[in-house]
């Protein structure tokens, strides 16, 4: 009787927990989506610069073109999972990839 009333709590307790395990792991796949993103960006960057070459690939619907200063342009990838997105900010004069944090869809 004992054994099962332990059984019963532990499987409301995962039940209480099985929404905030969800979104913790629907965020945790769209920040290594947006790492991958700023992992390729950097290295194409790095290439353009190494090879003194212009460097070009698309992303997320979006052309990038990387010179051999290392200069782009503005641009900006929405990457969306199921409820959540983010938004990965490439900065043309720096190359820098700036990832904002992880929003429910509909949030501002």
């Amino acid at each position: 009787m004992e054994m099962v009333l332990v059984l019963a709590v532990i499987a409301i307790l995962a039940m209480m927990a099985m929404p905030s395990l969800s979104k913790s792991f629907e965020k945790t796949l769209i920040k290594e989506d947006a790492r991958q993103l700023r992992k390729e960006l950097f290295e194409m960057r790095q290439s353009s610069i190494q090879d003194g070459k212009v460097k070009w690939g698309n992303y997320y619907g979006e052309d990038v073109v990387f010179y051999p200063n290392g200069r782009t342009r503005n641009s900006r990838f929405r990457i969306v999972h199921d409820s959540y997105y983010v938004v990965v900010t490439l900065r043309g004069f720096t190359g820098r990839v700036i990832i904002n944090r992880p929003k429910r869809i509909g949030e501002n």
